[in-house]
C-alpha cells in the first residue's frame, strides 16, 4: 500500500495536488485512485464520490489537450470510472451511487466532456476508439441518464452535431453507436419539450446541415445495417424534427425563412451535389407528412372556410416544396442522379396526391419536367445515353400516373422518338401506362391512330444509320416489341367497341394502301431514274439518284411498320361482338387487304428478278412485310378467308430463297409462308419446300457459331445474315412442322435434317445468353426435351440410326489396347471420327432410355466403354483439352449409369470390363473433379451390386474376379505403386460395396462370391487391425487425437462386413468409445480455446457408425455403456443440420437391428437426459429429436416400451415451463415428437396421454410477455398436425376430452389476430401479452395458416374409423368399427369455438386480416353446421354483446348462402 492510501486526508491531498504525480517518482494520481478503490480495507468517507468528482474534474480541465496527454483518451480513467459508477447494487455501500451522483453532476457540466470526447474520437485511430468505447459505454449510460436533464437543448444540439460528424466511426463500432444513440434520443426528447424551436432550426441549418446530409445519404443508399442502421434512422428523425417542427413550418410560410433551408442546400450542392440529390426525395416526403400532421395548426380552420380547403393547402405547400427542389436540381449537372431524383420526387407527388385542381403554377413546374424529358428523347437511339433515356422515360411515366393530361399534348413528339429508341423496361412501362389509360377511357382506337401518325419518314431518316438503321431500331424498339404488341392486341380484342372496330379497320387499311402507293411511286421513279424504265424527264445525277434511293428506303420502312401494325389490328378485331352487318363489312375488308398483299407480293417478286436485283433492299423488306401480313391474317380461321397462299407464285418464291442476293429476312418469311401450306398440299409440293429448306440449311447453317437475336429485322444482307436466317429456319422447323415432316417427308430428307441436328455442339464456349440470343444448342436442347419429338416414329428412327452410324467407329477400338496406349494417335483409327463419336454421347443424355431398342442399347453401352477409354486417352494427351475430356468422361459415365437399369444378367461381361476399367483409371488423373469422382463411384457401386445379385454363372465369375481384384489392391494399405486417385476409387468402391451388402441376403450369394468377400475381409483385417491396435495402445495418453476419418469409416465397414459374413467379433478391438471420448474432449476444448477446431461432421458420423457396429459385436452386458456413449455423441455433435441429417440416417439404419432391451435402455437414457436440469434447451431439443427418430423406426415387439416412454415424455413436456433463450427449438421438437407419434402410431396412444397432450398444446398456445424475434410457423403446423391426427385416428379417445379440444381450438383461432395499426405502447402490450411466445406481433400468421386451421375444423365433420389394437380374443362390435365423425358429440362445444372468432373480430385493438378471414370460412361453416339454432341463440343471448351478435349474424348469413339444402 502506498503512502497516499494510509489516511483519507493524504489520499484527498494527493488527488488535489497541483502536479501529477504529486511528488517526483511517486505513482500517478490515477494509479493512486485505482489503488484506493481496489483496497476495500482502506476507508474514505464517500470514496466513490471523491474519485468520481476528481475524474470528472480532470476530464473537464484537460479536455483540450492533445490525445497523448488527454485523460479522455486514457483507458485507465474510464476503467476506474466504470468500476465506480457501474458498481452492482449488491456491492454498493449504504449510500447508493445515485444519491451522490446526481448532486455531483449538477455542479459538474457533463456536456463539455461529451463534446470533447466525441471530437477526440474523430481524430484518433479506429482501433483505439473501439477499445475506449467498449469501456466508456456502460459508465456513459449511467452518467448520461443521470445528468442529461440539466443540459439545455442548445448544448444538446451541439452534441448532436458532433454525433453526425463522427457517425462514420460508428459503422464498425457497436459501442460508439449506442453512445451516439443515447445522445440522439436525448436531443429529440429535449427538442420536443422546448418552446423556441425556431432558433434551433436556424442553428441546425447553418452549422450542422452539411454533416447531417452526409449522414443521411448513407441511410438512403441502404449502406447501413444493424445498430448502425438504427442510429442512422434516429439521426434522420432528429433532423426532420428540427427542420420541420411546427414552429419551423409556420415560419416556412415566409419565403425568406424558406430560403434558409434551400440556400444551405444550394451551397452544399456545389461541393457534393449527389449527396444533396439523394436525400431530396426522402426530405420531400417527410415535409409532406409533417405538413399533413400539423395541418390543423398551420392552416385556418374557421367556420367560413370551404370544406376541404386544408387539404388543398397541404397540397399547395407540398407542390411549393417540390418547385424549390426542382429549382435546386437546375443548379446540378443533368446527370443520372438528377433524373433519378426527379423521378422519385414525381413518384411522391403521385403517392401523396399533391397536384390539385387549381394549381396552375404547380402544373407549369410539372410541364417543365415533361419538356426536359422530351428533350432527352431526341437522342433516344444513342447507346451511350441509354441510362439517361430510361430515366427520362421514367419521368414521363411518373407524370402519367400523376395526371395523363400532363403528357397527352406531347405524345405526338414522344411516340416518334420512342419508336426508334432502344428496348428497355422504362419504355415498356411508359407504353403500358399509356395503353392502360386508353383502355380505361375506352379509346384504344386513339392510341392506334397515334402510333400510325408517329410513323413518319423524318424521324426514321434522323437515325444515324439512315432508313436501314431506323428499320432495325423500330422493329427492335419498345413500340413494336412483342410485349407492347401483345398487350395492344388483347386490348383491341377486349375493349374495342363495334363502332370503333369498323372505323379503325378502315383507317388502318387506308393507311396501308397509302403507304403502298407511296412506295410504288418511289420505286417506279427510282427505276425510271436509273434508266431501266420509261421516263419523261432527263436522267438525273448520281447524287440525286442516291437521295431518291434513300427516300425510297424510308417509304419502304414506313410501309413495313404500317403493315405490322395493320396486321395486328385486323387480326385482333373483336368480330364476335360486332353486329352481323358490321361483321360482313369487316370480313370483306379483310379479304380486300389479303388480296392487296397478294398483288404486292407478285409485283415485288417480279422486281426482284436477277436482272432487277441490284439495290433491292427496299422492295424485299416490303415483300417480307406482306408475307408477315398474310401469315397474321391466316391465323383468323373463323372468318372464312381464302387461303393466304392461293394464287401465290410458289416457283418464284422457292427460286428466290436460293439466291444469295435475297434478303435473309425475306427468305425466312417465304419459308414460313410455304410451310403454312404443307398440311393441305400434295407430297410433291411438300418435298420441294423441305428440300429447299434443307438445302438452305446445308449451305448456310454454321452450328458452331450460329446465334440470332430472335428479331427478324436483324437478318440483314450478307453472310452473317444468312447464318442467322438458317438458325431461324431450323428453329421454325423444329418448333412447328416436325409432325408434318415426319408424316410426309421421305427418309432421305429426314436423314438430312437429323444430320444437321447432330452437328450442333451441345457445349459451346462462353455463357449462354438465354434471354437475349437464340443459339443452335438451344434449338437442339429444346428438341431433345420435346416429348412430341420422341413420339414421331420416322424421325426418331432416323435419329437413332444416325447415332448408331456415328458411334459405329468405336467398334474398331480394342479396349485392352486402348488402356495400354499413351495417346489417341497410336490406336491407328480416324481420330476425328472417334472424337465425334465420343461427343455424340453428350446428345444421348437427352434421349429417354425407353426409346432405345434392346440391340441399340446393348451396342451403345458396349461402345460407351470404348468411348470412356478414348476419353482417358485424351486426358493423357497433353495436346488435348483436359477440361473438355474430363467433361466428356463425366457424360459417358452418366450415360452408362442410366443404362445400367435396363441391363440384365446376360450383360455381365460388360459389367466386368467396365469395373476393371473403372478401378484402374489412367495415371494422368491426379486430382479429378468432385463430380467425376462421384459419377465413377456411383457407376462402380451399381455394377458391383448388379453382379452380386445375379445368379448367372458368368455374373458370379465376374463378381468373384472383381472382388478379388479389389482385395489384391489392398485398399487401405500403403501407397506404393498405385496412383492416388486409383487408390481412392478402390477404397471408396469397397466402402460402398460393404455399405450396400445388407441389401443382399447372404444366403442368396454363391459360394465363390462368398469366398471372395471373405478374402476381402481378411485383407482389410490384416491391414486395418494393426493400425487400430496401435491407436488403442496410445489412446490412454494425454494427447487429444483420433485416427483419420477414413480409417474410422473403414474400420466400421470392416465390422459390418464381418457381421454380414457371420463372423464373431467378440475379440475385436473396440475403439469407438475411446474415439468418442477424444472427440468430446476436443469439442469442450474448442469451446474454451478458439485456436482448437471442433470435430468435423464426417469424423463424428463415422464414429457413430463405429459405435453401432461395435455394439452388435459386444456381449449384452456391455451394451448399456455403449448406448450411453451413442446418446452423448448424438447430443454433442448434432447441432449442425448436415451432421444431424447424417446422424439420423445412421440411427435409422441401426434401429432395425437393435434388440428390445437395448432399445428400451436407449429410450431410458434419452428420457433421463431430457429431464436433466443442467442441460441447455438446445441439447435437450437434440435428445427429443433423437427420440422422435427412434420411435419412428422402432423395432418389432417394442410397443409396451414405446407407450411407457411416450407417456413419461408427454407428461414432462406438459410440465416444462422454462423460457430460456433457444427454447423455441425445444418447443418445436416437443411438438414434432408429439405430432409424429400421433400420426405414425395412433394405436399406441392411451387415454392417459390425451390429457397431457391437451395440456402441452394449451400451454404452448397461452399468452406470453416475451416473444421470439421471428414467428415460428412450424410450431403452428405441428399443433395442427397433432390435433388433426387425434381427431381422425383416435376419435374414441378424443370424445372423452371434448372441452379440452374446444379450448385448444379457441386458442388457435385467437392466434390468428394481428395488432391494429398505430396502437400505443400500452394498448399494444394488452394484445401482445395474449399472444404465444413463438408469435412475433410484427409478423402475424398469414392466410396459409388460416387455411390449415380451416382444414382442421373441417376434419371434425369427417367420418373415420379409430385405429386401435384389437386382440384376437375380443370380437369388436360393428358399432365400434363404424365410421363416424365428432360432429354430433362436439355440437355442444362448437358454439363456444365460434365465439372465439367473434371475439377476435370484435376486439377493438386487433384485426383479422381479410385473407385470413377468407381462408377460415370453410372451417367456420363446419362449426356452424355442427351448432344447432338453440345453441346459437343461447350464445347470442348470454355471451355476446351487440357487436358480437352482429358479427355472428353476418357469419351465419354467409353460412346459409352456401348451405346445401338438397335441391339439385
Amino acid at each position: 500500500m502506498s503512502a497516499y492510501c494510509q489516511s483519507s486526508q493524504s489520499f484527498v491531498r494527493a488527488l488535489k495536488a497541483p502536479t501529477d504525480p504529486p511528488n517526483p517518482n511517486d505513482p500517478t494520481k490515477i494509479e493512486i485512485a485505482r489503488e484506493a478503490w481496489d483496497n476495500t480495507a482502506f476507508y474514505v468517507l464517500n470514496k466513490g464520490e471523491v474519485i468520481t468528482d476528481w475524474i470528472l474534474t480532470r476530464l473537464l480541465k484537460d479536455k483540450a489537450k492533445e490525445a497523448a496527454a488527454n485523460p479522455l483518451a486514457d483507458l485507465s480513467f474510464w476503467t476506474l470510472l466504470k468500476d465506480v459508477v457501474c458498481q452492482p447494487a449488491s456491492l454498493q455501500a449504504a449510500r447508493p451511487t445515485k444519491t451522490w451522483l446526481i448532486p455531483l453532476l449538477n455542479r459538474t457540466p457533463l456536456a463539455p466532456i461529451v463534446l470533447a470526447l466525441l471530437g477526440l474520437f474523430g481524430s484518433i485511430e479506429a482501433e483505439r476508439t473501439k477499445t475506449l468505447s467498449n469501456v466508456i459505454r456502460p459508465c456513459f449510460a449511467t452518467l448520461w441518464s443521470t445528468g442529461v436533464h440539466k443540459i439545455t437543448v442548445d448544448v444538446l444540439l451541439d452534441c448532436f452535431g458532433v454525433v453526425v460528424e463522427v457517425f462514420e466511426r460508428c459503422r464498425d463500432d457497436e459501442h460508439l453507436t449506442h453512445i451516439c444513440l443515447m445522445i440522439s434520443a436525448s436531443y429529440r426528447a429535449s427538442l420536443g419539450n422546448t418552446a423556441n424551436k425556431k432558433k434551433i432550426h436556424s442553428s441546425f441549418v447553418q452549422a450542422h446541415l452539411k454533416n447531417w446530409i452526409r449522414c443521411v445519404d448513407q441511410l438512403v443508399l441502404g449502406s447501413a445495417e444493424g445498430c448502425f442502421l438504427t442510429l442512422m434512422e434516429d439521426v434522420y428523425d432528429a433532423g426532420i424534427d428540427t427542420l420541420f417542427s411546427l414552429d419551423a413550418l409556420r415560419q416556412a410560410k415566409d419565403t425568406i425563412s424558406e430560403d434558409i433551408l434551400f440556400d444551405s442546400l444550394r451551397k452544399n450542392s456545389q461541393s457534393s451535389p449527389d449527396q444533396v440529390l439523394v436525400i431530396l426525395p426522402r426530405l420531400f416526403l417527410s415535409f409532406v407528412q409533417c405538413v399533413r400532421k400539423h395541418r390543423g395548426a398551420l392552416f385556418s380552420q374557421s367556420s367560413t372556410q370551404q370544406s376541404g380547403r386544408s387539404v388543398e393547402d397541404v397540397k399547395s405547400a407540398g407542390m411549393g416544396f417540390f418547385a424549390s427542389c426542382d429549382s435546386l436540381m437546375d443548379l446540378t449537372s443533368n446527370g443520372e442522379q438528377t433524373w433519378r431524383t426527379r423521378t422519385a420526387l414525381l413518384a411522391i407527388v403521385d403517392q401523396e396526391k399533391l397536384l390539385g385542381q387549381f394549381q396552375p403554377e404547380s402544373q407549369q413546374t410539372l410541364l417543365r419536367s415533361r419538356e426536359l424529358a422530351v428533350g432527352v428523347l431526341v437522342a433516344a437511339w444513342k447507346v451511350e445515353q441509354a441510362a439517361i433515356t430510361n430515366l427520362a422515360t421514367d419521368v414521363l411515366s411518373a407524370l402519367i400516373q400523376i395526371d395523363y393530361d400532363l403528357v397527352q399534348p406531347a405524345l405526338s413528339r414522344i411516340l416518334p422518338r420512342t419508336i426508334i429508341a432502344a428496348q428497355s423496361d422504362a419504355a415498356s412501362t411508359f407504353l403500358e401506362l399509356v395503353l392502360q389509360y386508353h383502355v380505361k377511357t375506352r379509346t384504344v382506337d386513339v392510341h392506334i391512330l397515334s402510333i400510325l401518325t408517329a410513323l413518319s419518314d423524318s424521324h426514321l431518316s434522323s437515325h444515324p444509320g439512315g432508313p436501314r438503321g431506323g428499320y432495325q431500331a423500330a422493329f427492335s424498339g419498345p413500340v413494336f416489341s412483342i410485349t407492347h404488341l401483345g398487350r395492344l392486341s388483347k386490348s383491341i380484342h377486349s375493349f374495342l367497341t363495334p363502332n370503333q372496330s369498323t372505323k379503325i379497320a378502315n383507317h388502318v387499311f387506308q393507311a396501308l394502301k397509302e403507304a403502298w402507293t407511296r412506295f410504288y411511286e418511289a420505286e417506279t421513279q427510282a427505276i425510271a431514274n436509273t434508266g431501266d424504265g420509261s421516263r419523261k424527264k432527263r436522267r438525273k445525277s448520281a447524287t440525286q439518284v442516291s437521295d431518291q434511293g434513300s427516300d425510297r428506303e424510308a417509304v419502304s420502312v414506313i410501309f413495313s411498320l404500317t403493315s405490322r401494325l395493320a396486321s395486328l389490328v385486323l387480326a385482333a378485331l373483336p368480330l364476335h361482338s360486332v353486329p352481323p352487318a358490321a361483321r360482313e363489312e369487316l370480313v370483306g375488308l379483310l379479304g380486300t387487304a389479303q388480296q392487296l398483299s397478294r398483288e404486292v407480293i407478285a409485283s415485288l417478286l417480279d422486281l426482284m428478278r436477277p436482272e432487277n436485283r441490284s439495290e433491292a433492299w427496299a422492295p424485299q423488306i416490303v415483300a417480307a412485310a406482306c408475307f408477315r401480313f398474310q401469315n397474321q391474317l391466316g391465323t383468323m380461321g373463323q372468318v372464312g378467308l381464302k387461303p393466304a397462299y392461293e394464287g401465290a407464285p410458289r416457283s418464284e418464291m422457292l427460286e428466290a430463297t436460293q439466291h444469295d442476293e435475297t434478303l435473309p429476312e425475306l427468305t425466312l418469311e417465304i419459308f414460313r409462308s410455304l410451310m403454312s401450306q404443307l398440311e393441305d398440299s400434295d407430297q410433291t409440293h411438300t418435298c420441294d419446300v423441305l428440300d429447299a429448306a434443307l438445302l438452305y440449311l446445308e449451305r448456310h447453317f454454321t452450328p458452331q457459331s450460329a446465334r440470332w437475336s430472335g428479331i427478324s429485322c436483324h437478318l440483314s444482307i450478307g453472310e452473317r445474315g444468312r447464318h442467322e436466317a438458317s438458325l431461324a429456319l431450323l428453329h421454325l422447323l423444329v418448333d412447328r412442322w416436325l409432325s408434318v415432316i415426319d408424316s410426309q417427308d421421305p427418309k432421305k430428307s429426314l436423314d438430312r435434317l437429323v444430320k444437321v441436328i447432330l452437328d450442333i455442339p451441345f457445349v459451346q464456349g462462353g455463357p449462354l445468353q438465354l434471354e437475349t440470343e437464340l443459339l443452335s444448342s438451344h434449338v437442339a436442347i429444346q428438341l431433345m426435351h420435346s416429348a412430341h419429338f420422341w413420339e414421331l416414329p420416322n424421325i426418331r428412327a432416323s435419329f437413332l440410326s444416325a447415332i448408331n452410324s456415328r458411334t459405329a467407329v468405336l467398334e474398331e477400338i480394342d479396349l485392352a489396347k486402348a488402356r495400354s496406349c499413351k495417346n489417341l494417335k497410336r490406336l491407328k483409327v480416324d481420330a476425328a471420327a472417334v472424337e465425334k463419336a465420343c461427343f455424340a454421347y453428350t446428345l444421348l443424355l437427352y434421349v429417354p432410355p425407353e426409346y432405345y431398342t434392346r440391340s441399340s442399347r446393348s451396342d451403345l453401352v458396349r461402345r460407351a466403354l470404348m468411348a470412356d477409354a478414348v476419353a482417358c486417352l485424351m486426358l493423357k494427351d497433353k495436346e488435348q483439352d483436359s477440361r473438355g475430356a474430363t467433361q466428356l468422361l463425366v457424360v459417358i459415365r452418366v450415360f452408362l449409369n442410366r443404362m445400367a437399369e435396363y441391363m440384365n444378367s446376360s450383360d455381365s461381361s460388360i459389367s466386368r470390363h467396365l469395373l476393371e476399367h473403372l478401378i484402374n483409371p489412367p495415371s494422368s488423373i491426379t486430382s479429378p473433379s468432385p463430380i467425376l469422382q462421384e459419377v465413377t463411384l456411383d457407376l462402380a457401386e451399381l455394377h458391383l451390386l448388379t453382379l452380386l445379385r445375379s445368379s448367372d454363372e458368368s455374373a458370379i465369375e465376374a463378381a468373384t474376379d472383381v472382388v478379388s481384384q479389389l482385395s489384391t489392391a489392398k485398399p487401405f494399405g500403403q501407397l506404393a505403386s498405385q496412383e492416388q486417385w486409383a487408390h481412392e476409387i478402390i477404397r471408396q468402391s469397397v466402402l460402398r460395396l460393404i455399405a450396400r451388402l445388407p441389401e443382399v441376403s447372404a444366403t442368396s450369394v454363391s459360394k465363390q462370391v462368398h469366398q471372395s468377400l471373405k478374402g476381402l475381409y481378411d485383407i482389410l483385417q490384416s491391414t486395418l487391425a494393426p493400425q487400430m491396435a496401435a491407436y488403442f495402445a496410445q489412446s490412454t495418453s494425454t494427447e487429444q487425437t483420433h485416427p483419420e476419418c477414413s480409417k474410422v469409416a473403414a474400420w466400421s465397414h470392416l465390422l459390418s462386413l464381418g457381421h454380414w459374413l457371420g463372423y464373431s467379433e467378440s475379440d475385436t478391438v473396440c475403439l469407438g468409445q475411446n474415439i468418442a471420448a477424444t472427440l468430446l474432449r476436443n469439442s469442450r476444448s474448442s469451446g474454451r480455446t478458439p485456436c482448437l477446431e471442433s470435430p468435423s461432421g464426417d469424423i463424428c458420423s463415422s464414429t457413430l457408425d463405429l459405435l453401432f457396429e461395435e455394439l452388435f459385436s459386444l456381449p449384452a452386458l456391455d451394451h448399456s455403456r455403449r448406448l450411453d456413449v451413442i446418446a452423448a455423441v448424438y447430443m454433442a455433435f448434432s447441432g449442425d443440420k448436415e451432421t444431424a441429417a447424417q446422424f439420423d440416417r445412421r440411427v435409422e439404419q441401426a434401429c432395425k437391428r437393435l434388440a428390445m432391451p437395448d432399445f428400451s435402455h436407449l429410450l431410458g437414457v434419452l428420457y433421463d437426459g431430457i429431464v436433466h436440469d443442467d442441460l441447455l434447451p438446445a441439447e435437450r431439443a437434440r435428445l427429443v429429436h433423437l427420440s422422435s427418430v427412434l420411435l419412428h423406426n422402432a423395432p418389432q415387439g417394442t410397443l409396451k416400451v414405446v407407450q411407457d416412454f411416450v407417456t413419461r415424455s408427454v407428461n414432462y413436456f406438459a410440465s416444462y415451463s422454462r423460457t430460456d433463450p433457444g427454447s423455441t427449438d425445444l418447443r418445436n421438437c416437443m411438438l414434432e415428437f408429439t405430432a409424429q407419434h400421433c400420426s405414425d402410431r395412433p394405436a399406441a396412444l392411451r387415454s392417459s396421454d390425451i390429457g397431457s397432450i391437451w395440456c402441452l398444446l394449451s400451454k404452448i398456445l397461452s399468452g406470453s410477455t416475451t416473444h421470439d424475434p421471428v414467428t415460428s410457423l412450424t410450431i403452428f403446423h405441428h399443433i395442427i398436425a397433432t390435433i388433426s391426427a387425434l381427431v381422425r385416428l383416435r376419435r374414441d379417445l378424443v370424445v372423452n376430452t371434448l372441452p379440452h379440444l374446444g379450448m385448444v381450438l379457441r386458442q388457435l383461432i385467437m392466434t390468428m389476430r394481428s395488432l391494429r395499426p398505430q396502437l400505443g405502447a400500452k394498448q399494444s402490450k394488452i394484445v401482445t401479452d395474449t399472444l404465444p411466445a413463438w408469435i412475433n406481433p410484427s409478423h402475424p400468421l398469414s392466410g396459409d395458416e388460416g387455411r390449415a386451421l380451416a382444414r382442421l375444423l373441417t376434419t371434425l365433420t369427417t367420418k373415420t374409423v379409430p385405429r386401435t389394437h384389437i386382440h384376437s380374443t375380443v370380437v369388436a362390435s360393428n358399432e365400434a368399427q363404424k365410421a363416424e365423425s365428432l360432429a354430433k358429440a362436439f355440437s355442444k362445444h362448437a358454439a363456444y369455438v365460434l365465439t372465439a372468432y367473434v371475439d377476435a373480430i370484435n376486439d377493438p385493438l386487433c384485426v383479422l386480416a381479410a385473407d385470413v378471414r377468407r381462408e377460415l370460412e370453410p372451417g367456420l361453416f363446419s362449426l356452424c353446421e355442427m351448432t344447432s339454432e338453440y345453441s346459437r341463440d343461447a350464445v347470442m343471448a348470454s355471451v355476446l354483446d351487440t357487436g358480437g351478435k352482429t358479427i355472428l349474424k353476418a357469419l351465419w348469413k354467409e353460412f346459409e348462402k352456401q348451405r346445401y339444402v338438397g335441391k339439385g
